[in-house]
């Protein structure tokens, strides 16, 4: 049954999609583009960033002109700030600087702008339709693109493809030790949404099935863990980040790394905890292996990493083509993991002899 659930809903897809695109053959003039709603949601910067990174793929995808509304108010810098330590940079500057993304040609001053939380393939296809009838353009300003882009995860592809590479804080070729990135989500996630943490155990289990193969074949490495922790005690109240504007009690978040201490059994192990998240986010990016959490933060940053070898662990948002997926425990098997390593090894290796 559940074989024939999965085949249902791959039909349904298929049909939808080609239902589109009869409706908007090539050479047909669009009368609608797509934009990211950016004051619905102002939560985390990853997370809007990936909305926006998705929105402009479904662009791709579906062939529509694409309008950028760029981040425009961020409600979580990260843990530290939270404590009321000073961000290094205009934050909202330097987020919105990793999508270098532009507004296509063509989008008439005298668009109507239309502000939906979510919507389908459906909802866009009648909006299109009303256009076409109305004789009018219309700007989609979506918040929440999932219904769509989750369904059809190759628009995070197209969008892939139309994207310069992020700057890469540090070089990881040739003869360089090569780096696996843990992010190890925490932070507000203490109080906030707490059923997406995950143990420490699932991380270490896969790393250190990596770090054993890189080991026995030669090849140096390093181990980033990236991470927040708390440094003092927070007291957060209704209406603070992360809480019920009717939480009668206040969140009281305790100082300490906690189980963190486990990660000291990694071998060539660097700790990355309370940095800037800018930062964590390149390093994210431009990792050799990413092993990421359920969390925007880090499924951005594989998506924006496509020549990585990237450990996935199910959530929200759909497994990539080419993704490693461990068990709950992270175990993996071991002929997949060779498998998935052997280009990028054989690459490192090229580079080295150049």
């Amino acid at each position: 049954m559940a074989l024939l659930g999965k085949l249902r809903y791959r039909a349904r897809r298929w049909l939808a999609l080609l239902v589109w695109r009869l409706a908007h053959p090539p050479g047909l003039r669009p009368r609608l583009a797509l934009t990211y709603a950016n004051g619905l949601f102002t939560d985390g910067a990853g997370a809007q960033l990936q909305r926006i990174f998705a929105i402009y793929g479904l662009s791709r995808l579906l062939g529509l002109p694409y309008h950028h509304s760029p981040i425009s108010s961020i409600g979580y810098h990260g843990l530290a700030a939270l404590e009321g330590q000073a961000l290094p940079r205009d934050p909202l500057e330097a987020w919105n600087n990793l999508l270098p993304l532009a507004s296509d040609a063509g989008i008439p001053e005298q668009a109507t702008t239309v502000v939906l939380e979510k919507a389908g393939l459906g909802e866009l296809l009648r909006l299109s339709w009303q256009a076409r009838r109305q004789r009018r353009f219309l700007i989609v300003a979506l918040c929440l693109p999932y219904d769509i882009a989750d369904a059809y995860p190759r628009c995070y592809r197209a969008a892939q493809a139309c994207l310069p590479p992020l700057p890469a804080p540090v070089q990881s070729v040739g003869d360089s030790p090569l780096r696996l990135a843990l992010h190890v989500r925490r932070g507000d996630l203490a109080w906030f949404c707490s059923d997406r943490i995950l143990p420490s155990s699932y991380y270490i289990n896969v790393a250190r099935q990596l770090t054993d193969i890189l080991a026995r074949r030669g090849q140096s490495f390093i181990c980033e863990l990236h991470t927040e922790a708390p440094s003092r005690r927070l007291e957060l109240g209704a209406g603070d980040h992360g809480v019920a504007p009717d939480q009668s009690q206040p969140v009281v978040v305790e100082p300490g790394e906690g189980d963190l201490a486990d990660f000291d059994q990694l071998p060539n192990l660097q700790r990355f905890i309370n940095g800037d998240p800018v930062d964590s986010f390149l390093r994210l990016a431009s990792a050799d292996i990413l092993v990421i959490s359920k969390s925007s933060f880090s499924y951005l940053a594989a998506l924006l990493n496509p020549g990585a070898v990237v450990i996935y662990c199910p959530f929200l948002h759909p497994r990539l083509r080419g993704w490693l997926m461990p068990d709950a425990s992270g175990r993996l098997d071991g002929r997949t993991i060779n498998k998935a390593l052997a280009p990028l090894l054989a690459a490192r290796d090229a580079a080295g002899k150049i």
